[in-house]
Parts: C-alpha cells; sequence; structure tokens
C-alpha cells in the first residue's frame, strides 16, 4: 500500500529535479523563481526536505474556493506533499475557509508578507523543490497537475 502512495510523489519529486533552473522555467517569469521559499516563512515539518505543491490562496476569492475544491479532488486521488498559504483577511472569511478546507494543509501568511514575495494575485502555485528552492509559478493549479500527470505518464 505504501509503494502505491510513494510512487506518484517520487515521479513529483523526479520531475521538479529536472524543471529548468530560475530563468528558464516552462512556466510563469515570476520573482519568486530560483528564491528560497524556507528564508521567507517558516514550513511546516511535511515540507521539510521534500519536493511539493504550495498555493497562496485569500479566502475572499471565490477562484481560489475552486481551486481549493480541484485541490482536494486531485489529492484524494492521488496524495502529494501540499501546503496552503492563506492570506489574513476577514475574520468570518477565515473561519469559513478553515471550516470548508481545514482538513486539508493550511497555514496563515500575512498579505504584506505574501505581497513582498511578489504574490499579487491569488490563486498563485508554486512547485519547490527538496530544499524549498520555487522551481515553478502558475497562476491555476491545473497548470501543476498537468506536470504532475505528465511526469506520471512519462515515468510508466
Amino acid at each position: 500500500m505504501v509503494w502505491v502512495v510513494y510512487r506518484p510523489y517520487r515521479e513529483l519529486r523526479e520531475e521538479i529535479a529536472h524543471l529548468p533552473r530560475a530563468g528558464h522555467s516552462t512556466g510563469l517569469p515570476h520573482i519568486m523563481l530560483g528564491s528560497s521559499l524556507r528564508a521567507a516563512i517558516p514550513l511546516p515539518d511535511h515540507l521539510k526536505g521534500v519536493a511539493a505543491v504550495v498555493q497562496f490562496a485569500s479566502p475572499s476569492c471565490p477562484l481560489c474556493r475552486e481551486e481549493m475544491r480541484v485541490l482536494e479532488q486531485a489529492y484524494q486521488d492521488q496524495p502529494f506533499p501540499y501546503l496552503c498559504l492563506y492570506e489574513t483577511d476577514s475574520e468570518e472569511n477565515e473561519k469559513q475557509f478553515v471550516a470548508d478546507f481545514g482538513h486539508m494543509h493550511l497555514q496563515p501568511i500575512e498579505p504584506e508578507l505574501a505581497r513582498s514575495m511578489g504574490v499579487a494575485v491569488t490563486p498563485l502555485v508554486v512547485l519547490i523543490d527538496e530544499d524549498a528552492i520555487v522551481r515553478r509559478v502558475e497562476y491555476r493549479l491545473t497548470k501543476i497537475l498537468g506536470v504532475m500527470r505528465a511526469a506520471k505518464r512519462r515515468a510508466g
């Protein structure tokens, strides 16, 4: 059973390792490319030393909620290391966001910190390698999931 869960993650990790270095990414050109996410924010233990998907979201953003539902389904189909950094805004929005998606890996982030990292709009999704270096940036989670599926197809 462990092999079934580990195999897709191993393929994602290998895919991230083969992504072009910053400045040559096939994703969006972004200020975060090549930078360490760990240098900006404390990462939870489950992301230390592993390649992962990190999503920036806002509880008041309808598109972010839609992306979270897509993520939830993708995660159920094929678990992978993941973190959602959600911007703190109104207490009511945050409570509802956590109530809806609290079973996923959520971590609050101050909007000012997100902006200083180059997060101008949400949702924003990044792939980080095992050293927490940002290797790919996309606006939509479906693009990142496409990369993961392509890695799985190539690995057979």
